[in-house]
């Protein structure tokens, strides 16, 4: 009688401490929390391939993040498609979120810290978008550590990445966009950058 007892606690232990999957939402590439509330979206991974004439872009990917979920405020919503789908298929988004340069490789890196070769534009960008694509408000991250990214796989036959993302962004108004438990499982795409 002990035996089948002990082999049903042992069953009971292992399934409690099996791993979660990374993405709550099978259907959307992307999610998190924001600001407290269920965020999902669709991402797409392109790598940067132009090594010779940049090498600090070399085995690194950037991540470009979409939804049509509406923002506090959202002025489109007469206007906007009968159901919210994240941006699975066409839609018009009206958040974005951008995080470029992260090394293809298992890590946690700090985003200010991913480089874009000196280029003069930020490397962290969240932004909501007008009905009709124009920008409404950016947003920057909010100190020097307030954001990360993980890397926790890469397949390199199937290009498949998968990882977490935390950051917390403002507007110059003051108003933050707090991400948390965000998670990725995208493919990476091959970019071609032509050199002028």
């Amino acid at each position: 009688m002990k035996i089948p007892l002990l082999l049903l606690v042992f069953l009971l232990t292992c399934m409690a401490c099996s791993k979660r999957p990374i993405l709550p939402f099978a259907e959307y590439n992307v999610s998190s929390m924001l600001n407290d509330s269920i965020w999902f979206a669709t991402g797409e991974a392109v790598e940067q391939t132009d090594t010779l004439a940049k090498p600090c872009i070399s085995h690194r990917f950037d991540l470009f993040i979409k939804t049509d979920i509406p923002y506090p405020g959202f002025l489109g919503k007469g206007f906007i498609q009968d159901s919210i789908t994240g941006c699975t298929g066409e839609c018009r988004p009206s958040q974005m979120l951008t995080i470029f340069n992260i090394p293809i490789k298992k890590g946690k890196f700090q985003i200010t810290r991913l480089s874009r070769c000196g280029l003069p534009f930020t490397n962290y960008l969240y932004f909501w978008s007008g009905y009709s694509g124009g920008l409404v408000r950016a947003f920057f991250l909010e100190d020097r550590k307030a954001g990360w990214v993980r890397v926790k796989r890469y397949d390199s036959k199937t290009g498949l990445v998968e990882g977490r993302f935390k950051g917390t962004f403002a507007d110059s108004t003051g108003r933050l966009a707090r991400f948390e438990r965000g998670a990725f499982q995208v493919v990476v795409k091959q970019r071609k950058i032509v050199n002028q």
